[in-house]
Order: structure tokens, then sequence, then C-alpha cells
């Protein structure tokens, strides 16, 4: 049975492309813009972070209330004082930010990247698609030139040979061994695709100088504020050590907050709320349409209740009609919304406003209950003007077929269910058709 209610509804949509293409075109536009937004929102703030235990992740930056600075990079030699000393935190990493020029296979190209320290890769639970990370003593000073690059720079530049780990890659003009290959979720947090050991000179070093990003493992069982205490005591020790850092302080952050600051949330919410609004003058527009198609298949709806079309079939076949053409629409805008996507990811991490944005199950159920919930706003206007109406097609109908009332409950009934449902169907019979319908003759005829 609802085979057939389906096959009936493609025929009906088929016999009014031109309706039927403007109302999917509407409601395509509308979802596309309600599930990109939604991609966004749903990579920044639902999706986990791709990282072991991200709840255990914090950012260690450094503090400045004199310069207004709530958050800020820090100096490679505190982050040295602040692993040495901390009890808290399984391990300490750090990352820096750099261009370099890879030259040698195939033309001479320029990339994002920046120094990372041996421990940042584990730290994060992360492995590399191929080769190895960085080893504790690749950081000193006078050891061997070795590199990591990522998957995407991989895969552009060598064509995702395994062939070229180890081999020697020119960077900056000197020569570096490639140990390993990582997967997206560092570039993720870095923002690059090559990193270097980082070094650490602490006879060169300036502590004044903030010039990295410093990220910390919570012990199992550490609270975010224990650690926070203990990082106060760390911070006072250091000033009196080293008196030129008096005015900075340390400040934990969730790595959460960290890849979405509190004004971007607040900018994803309020765009969010926006394609929503839009997404209902969608439906406002769409319900015009139907109405509009609606009067023109009065006659027909109220011919097929009298001919003894029960109240719950009409219900079926149109709300059929109506879930075919919303889910139509819903897969064309997600369609245009993974176009979208792709071009967003196509940009550089760097200019990204959120990294990670993919359509995944979680999109994919948001924007199939979207068109749903659209195909039930399409009939919020209808069921109020079919309520409205069906009296008075009931007394039409009175005067058109034979021993029928016009105060009949079954008529009153099956009219009005006849209308509303027009209005929350998605699709309508060509209305110079049913405008030229005899009910008369047409009942003759059965």
């Amino acid at each position: 049975m609802l085979l057939q209610d389906v096959r009936f509804a493609l025929r009906t949509l088929r016999k009014t492309p031109v309706f039927t293409g403007a109302a999917i075109l509407t409601i395509a536009l509308g979802m596309a813009a309600t599930t990109g937004v939604f991609s966004v929102v749903n990579a920044a703030m639902i999706r986990a972070l791709p990282f072991a235990d991200p709840d255990r992740l914090m950012e260690v930056a450094e503090r400045n209330d004199k310069l207004n600075l709530p958050y800020f990079a820090s100096s490679t030699l505190n982050y040295v004082s602040w692993k040495s000393q901390t009890q808290t935190f399984d391990q300490l990493g750090a990352f820096g930010f750099g261009t370099y020029t890879l030259t040698g296979q195939g033309e001479p190209e320029q990339v994002v990247g920046g120094p990372i320290s041996p421990s940042l890769v584990p730290l994060l639970g992360l492995r590399p698609v191929v080769g190895r990370t960085f080893r504790e003593g690749e950081d000193k000073s006078g050891s061997a030139p070795v590199v990591m690059i990522s998957e995407a720079l991989w895969k552009r530049r060598f064509a995702g040979e395994r062939a070229v780990i180890d081999r020697s890659l020119m960077v900056n003009g000197t020569a570096y061994t490639l140990v390993g290959v990582m997967g997206s979720e560092l570039n993720q947090l870095t923002g690059g695709d090559l990193w270097v050991p980082m070094i650490i000179d602490q006879t060169r070093d300036n502590r004044l100088s903030h010039v990295i990003t410093t990220v910390g493992r919570l012990r199992p069982g550490i609270t975010m504020k224990v650690a926070q205490a203990e990082m106060d005591a760390i911070s006072r020790r250091v000033v009196e050590q080293y008196p030129d850092v008096r005015d900075w302080t340390i400040r934990l952050r969730s790595f959460a907050d960290l890849f979405v600051s509190e004004q971007l949330r607040t900018a994803l919410m309020v765009l969010l709320g926006a394609v929503v609004l839009v997404m209902l003058i969608v439906c406002g527009n769409v319900a015009n349409l139907l109405l509009s198609r609606s009067v023109a298949r009065q006659k027909e709806f109220a011919i097929r209740a009298a001919m003894g079309a029960s109240r719950a079939r009409l219900v079926r076949q149109l709300l059929t009609e109506g879930l075919l053409l919303a889910l139509a629409g819903g897969a064309v805008g997600l369609l245009l919304a993974g176009g979208a996507i792709e071009l967003l990811n196509a940009m550089p991490t760097s200019q990204q406003p959120v990294s990670g944005v993919r359509l995944d199950a979680t999109v994919a159920l948001f924007t199939l209950a979207s068109a749903i919930v659209a195909g039930m706003l399409f009939g919020g206007v209808g069921i109020l003007i079919g309520l409205a109406t069906a009296v008075a097609a009931s007394r039409v109908l009175a005067s058109l077929l034979f021993g029928i009332e016009a105060s009949d409950p079954l008529t009153f009934g099956a009219a009005a269910i006849a209308l509303a449902a027009v209005a929350l169907v998605a699709c309508a019979a060509p209305a110079w058709r049913a405008s030229r319908v005899d009910p008369v003759i047409a009942l003759r005829a059965e």
C-alpha cells in the first residue's frame, strides 16, 4: 500500500514540473544554508575533538592583565620551567609557527608549519599515517635534521608514495630526513602542513619572547581547578627567580575553548539562528505555493472523499506526497551544502574559521529531520485554511451529490481532512485540470 502511495505521488509530481521544481529549489536553498551552517556548528561545538581523552587536554597560556591579554602565547623558557615543575600534568608539549620553502622534488612550494616538541604527538594520542614521530633527543642542537609533513601535503606533492619516508627533503635550503606523515588531526591544532623539532637554546632564548603555544594533558582525576592552583604556585616561583616576568601569570584553558572562542561560539549561534529564520521564511513561501494550489484541488479531493476514500487514506497519500517533496528538497540542499563545504575545506587552514568541517551522520540526520519538520510546517497555515473552508466545501457537495447533507459529519470530516492535507502535502495537481473537474460528470462516469 505504501509503495502505491509513493508511485502515485511521483506521478502527481511529474504532472506539475514547474510547481514541483520551484518548490524543490526553494526548499533546497533553505536547506543548503541551514545544513552548511549546522555543519560548521557540528564541527566546532558538537563533534568530539579528534584527540585521545580531549577533556583532559588544556592549553597552558600566559596572562597579562596590564596589557589586557587574558590568553597569550608562551615563551620557550617558561615552558621549560613549567615542564620541570608540574605534578598535575602527565605531559606538556608545545608548538610554534613558521613558513618553510620546500624544494627538490617538484616545483618550489612555500608551506605553513612550525616547530613542535617531540612530546606533542604522543600527548595528543595521535599516530602517524606513515613512518614515525619525532623522538626525544631530536630537539637538541646538533642533532640530525628531521621533518614530518601532513597527509594532505604528502598526497599532493608525493602522490601518497610510502617510499618517500627516510628520503631527504630540502627545507629552507637544508636537507631534512622525512620521518613521518601525520593525519589532519595535528593540522587542526597547529594549522600547518610541515613540522620540525622544536630546538630550545636556554642560553640564547628570551623569557619574554612569547612565540609558542603550550598544551598539557592532566593526570587522571586531576581537575582544572587543582591544576590552575599548582600553575599559579609555579608562576610565583618563576617570578621570584626571574623578576622580568612579574607581569605575566599562567592561565589554563580547555581544548574546547581553545578551538572555539567565546566570540566565535556566539557568532555561530547567531548565524544558526539567522538561517533558521531563513528556513521559516522558506516554509512560508512553500506554504504560499501550496495554498495557491489547494483552491484548485478542493473539488478533486471533495469528490474522492464523497466516493468513499477513507480519511486515513487521503491523509496518508497526501502526507506521502508532502514528504517526497520535502525530502527531495533536502537531498538537493545536502548536495549544495556539500559543495560549499568542499570550497571551505579548499581554503588554507589558517583562513578557515573552523577546521574539520564535513558532512557526517549527525549532519545527515539533522538535514533529514529538518526536511520532515519543514514538511509539517508547510501545512501549518493550510490546516487553519482547510478548517475555515471545510463548511463551504461540504455545502457545495450537498448541491452536487445525491444523499449527502451539508451537516453530515462524515462529509464535513472528509472535506476538512482533505483540505488540511492539501496544504500539508508538497505537491499539487495542475490548476487548469482541477478547475475543470465537473463532480456530477465524474460521479456519473463511475
